[in-house]
C-alpha cells in the first residue's frame, strides 16, 4: 500500500507540472495576441488599408471581322472606363478635379488626333490631285491648323 502511496505522489507531481506548463503556454500566447490586437493593432490596420489589391478585369481583344473580300468590318477600339470610389477617396474634392483635369486632357489629345488626321487626309488628297508632295508643316502654319 505504501508503495501505490509513493507512486501517487510522483504522478500527482508529474501532473501539476503539465498543469502549470499548459497555463504558461496559453499566458504566452494570451499575450502575444493581446500585443498583436492591442499595442500594434493601428499598425496592421494601416499595413492592410495601404495593402488593397483590386482586380480589374481587362477584355481581351477579340480580333476583326472580315466580309469575304478582306475588308474590315468591325475593329477592336480600346475603351477605359473611371471609377472614384467614395470610401477609399481621401479628399473627394481633389480627386473630382484631378479625374475632371485628365479627363479634359484626353478630350484635347482626341481633338488634336483628329484634327491632324482630317489634315493628313486632306494633304494626302492633295498631293494626289497636283502630284507632289506637300510640306505638312509649311501647310500647317500656313492654314494655322496647330493653333
Amino acid at each position: 500500500m505504501l508503495r501505490v502511496r509513493d507512486n501517487r505522489k510522483g504522478l500527482n507531481r508529474r501532473i501539476e507540472l503539465a498543469r502549470v506548463l499548459v497555463g504558461a503556454v496559453f499566458a504566452i500566447l494570451a499575450m502575444a495576441y493581446w500585443y498583436t490586437q492591442i499595442v500594434r493593432g493601428d499598425y496592421y490596420y494601416t499595413l492592410s488599408e495601404s495593402n488593397r489589391i483590386r482586380s480589374v478585369r481587362i477584355n481581351a481583344p477579340r480580333g476583326y471581322v472580315l466580309d469575304r473580300n478582306g475588308a474590315v468590318l468591325v475593329d477592336n477600339e480600346p475603351a477605359y472606363t473611371l471609377h472614384l470610389y467614395r470610401r477609399e477617396a481621401k479628399n473627394i474634392a481633389s480627386s473630382i478635379d484631378l479625374a475632371s483635369d485628365e479627363m479634359k486632357k484626353l478630350s484635347d489629345n482626341i481633338k488634336r488626333a483628329l484634327v491632324d488626321e482630317q489634315i493628313a487626309q486632306y494633304i494626302t488628297k492633295l498631293e494626289t490631285e497636283i502630284g507632289t508632295s506637300v510640306n505638312q508643316s509649311a501647310f500647317a502654319q500656313i492654314t494655322g491648323a496647330n493653333n
